[in-house]
């Protein structure tokens, strides 16, 4: 049974899973920093790969992770994937509250039923939602009337600097991303270096695929969080091609190691990325204006220092230690808004959601196990889950 400090306010994350990502790197790094101003912060995954140990995480032995299902009441919990939002009502709380770092329903293709259960975390009005962008803060509030503040991505610069880059034969680019994930559009950066002669290529990839045409002189696997500053550090340029982030991390910690960056105009970087002084920014899915931009920063080594100069000092502007506002911030806020806790103005309007939603989610997992099952994938989604989701609709009009 856990025991919380009585004397100190608590704060649950819950997580999804525990992959390496962007989205929970940042959860790790909202609690270590929780606790620097005196609160206890717990960390809890729906489920787990145990190929992917703690240690893969910043701060992962300053923080409290605790196994899923706790009984303790916290003065806190906080989803932090839209899937974890329908998981708040597993836990006790004073305050609820939703770490929302990009528009998730971008994830999914225009017609895909988790659309719809991903707006419904957005249309739950009386959640807190804190956005990790100012423009995400925005559009929340417009199109849904979410009780919305923004706290803002940092990044450690004491491990995230520039070292001096030795002179080499060949320029060596970065491409990082997780394989399996469409949205990531690795092949899309792969695309662009397989036409590219004379040339280095290093691939980070967190869930380990590499598909057989993609050409790299080095890849990493499921690397772990500490170890990434010496990659960036040992490369030159730094290819994103995502369709779809929360932010783009990657981008701000190759800036921030001097190296020069190629990305794509996703939502989530118009805070820090500007197209021709720190970072070339291209068209989503625009392989050819992607590798021009490659060919103009390898023939012009003056411009890659242009690039690596101003990306150090757009890195230096999101210093953990300057940024404000942080985490605590934002949960005083709420505190102020709701004295005596959200909780019931919660759950009131959560609880029939939740239920709904795990309805639908045990529907499709069993009709995965249905031997005469015949349809197709996209008849499947729009027979039973869409009869869920107007059950829904008649629940929370």
């Amino acid at each position: 049974m856990l025991e919380l400090e009585s004397n100190k306010k608590t704060v649950l994350f819950v997580c999804a899973y525990n992959a390496i990502s962007g989205g929970t790197i940042m959860v790790f790094e909202h609690a270590y920093r929780l606790k620097l101003r005196g609160i206890e912060a717990y960390i809890t995954f729906r489920h787990t790969d145990d190929e992917t140990p703690y240690s893969a995480f910043p701060h992962y032995s300053d923080v409290n992770i605790i196994e899923y299902g706790s009984q303790k009441k916290f003065d806190f919990v906080v989803a932090t994937f839209w899937t974890t939002v329908y998981d708040l009502i597993d836990f006790e709380a004073k305050h609820y509250a939703y770490f929302c770092q990009c528009d998730e329903r971008l994830f999914y293709k225009g017609d895909d039923i988790k659309r719809f259960w991903v707006e419904q975390t957005y249309s739950a009005n009386s959640l807190h939602v804190v956005a990790s962008a100012d423009l995400l803060s925005t559009n929340l509030k417009d199109e849904f009337a979410s009780e919305s503040q923004h706290v803002p991505y940092g990044i450690n610069i004491s491990n995230f600097h520039r070292i001096k880059r030795p002179e080499r034969d060949r320029i060596r680019i970065l491409i990082e991303g997780p394989g399996k994930a469409l949205f990531k559009r690795v092949r899309d950066s792969f695309e662009v270096t397989n036409e590219i002669s004379n040339v280095e290529v290093w691939y980070v990839t967190y869930d380990g695929y590499v598909a057989p045409d993609w050409k790299s002189d080095k890849v990493f696997k499921k690397v772990p969080y500490y170890q990434m500053p010496e990659i960036y550090q040992s490369c030159d340029i730094l290819i994103k091609m995502s369709e779809v982030e929360s932010f783009g991390l990657p981008n701000l910690e190759m800036m921030a190691c001097g190296g020069a960056v190629i990305t794509t105009a996703f939502t989530g970087h118009e805070e820090y990325a500007i197209d021709g002084k720190n970072s070339f920014v291209v068209p989503i899915g625009d392989v050819e204006a992607a590798r021009i931009k490659v060919l103009e920063l390898i023939a012009n080594p003056e411009l890659r220092k242009k690039f690596g100069e101003n990306g150090i000092k757009t890195a230096q502007a999101r210093d953990w230690n300057i940024l404000k506002p942080d985490f605590a911030d934002a949960l005083e806020k709420i505190e102020r808004s709701y004295p005596q806790g959200n909780a019931q103005r919660v759950l009131t309007k959560l609880k029939p959601l939740s239920r709904a939603y795990h309805e639908y989610e045990s529907t499709l997992h069993k009709l995965q196990y249905l031997e005469n099952w015949k349809l197709g994938v996209i008849e499947r989604e729009k027979t039973i889950p869409f009869r869920i989701a107007h059950r829904v609709l008649n629940l929370i009009k």
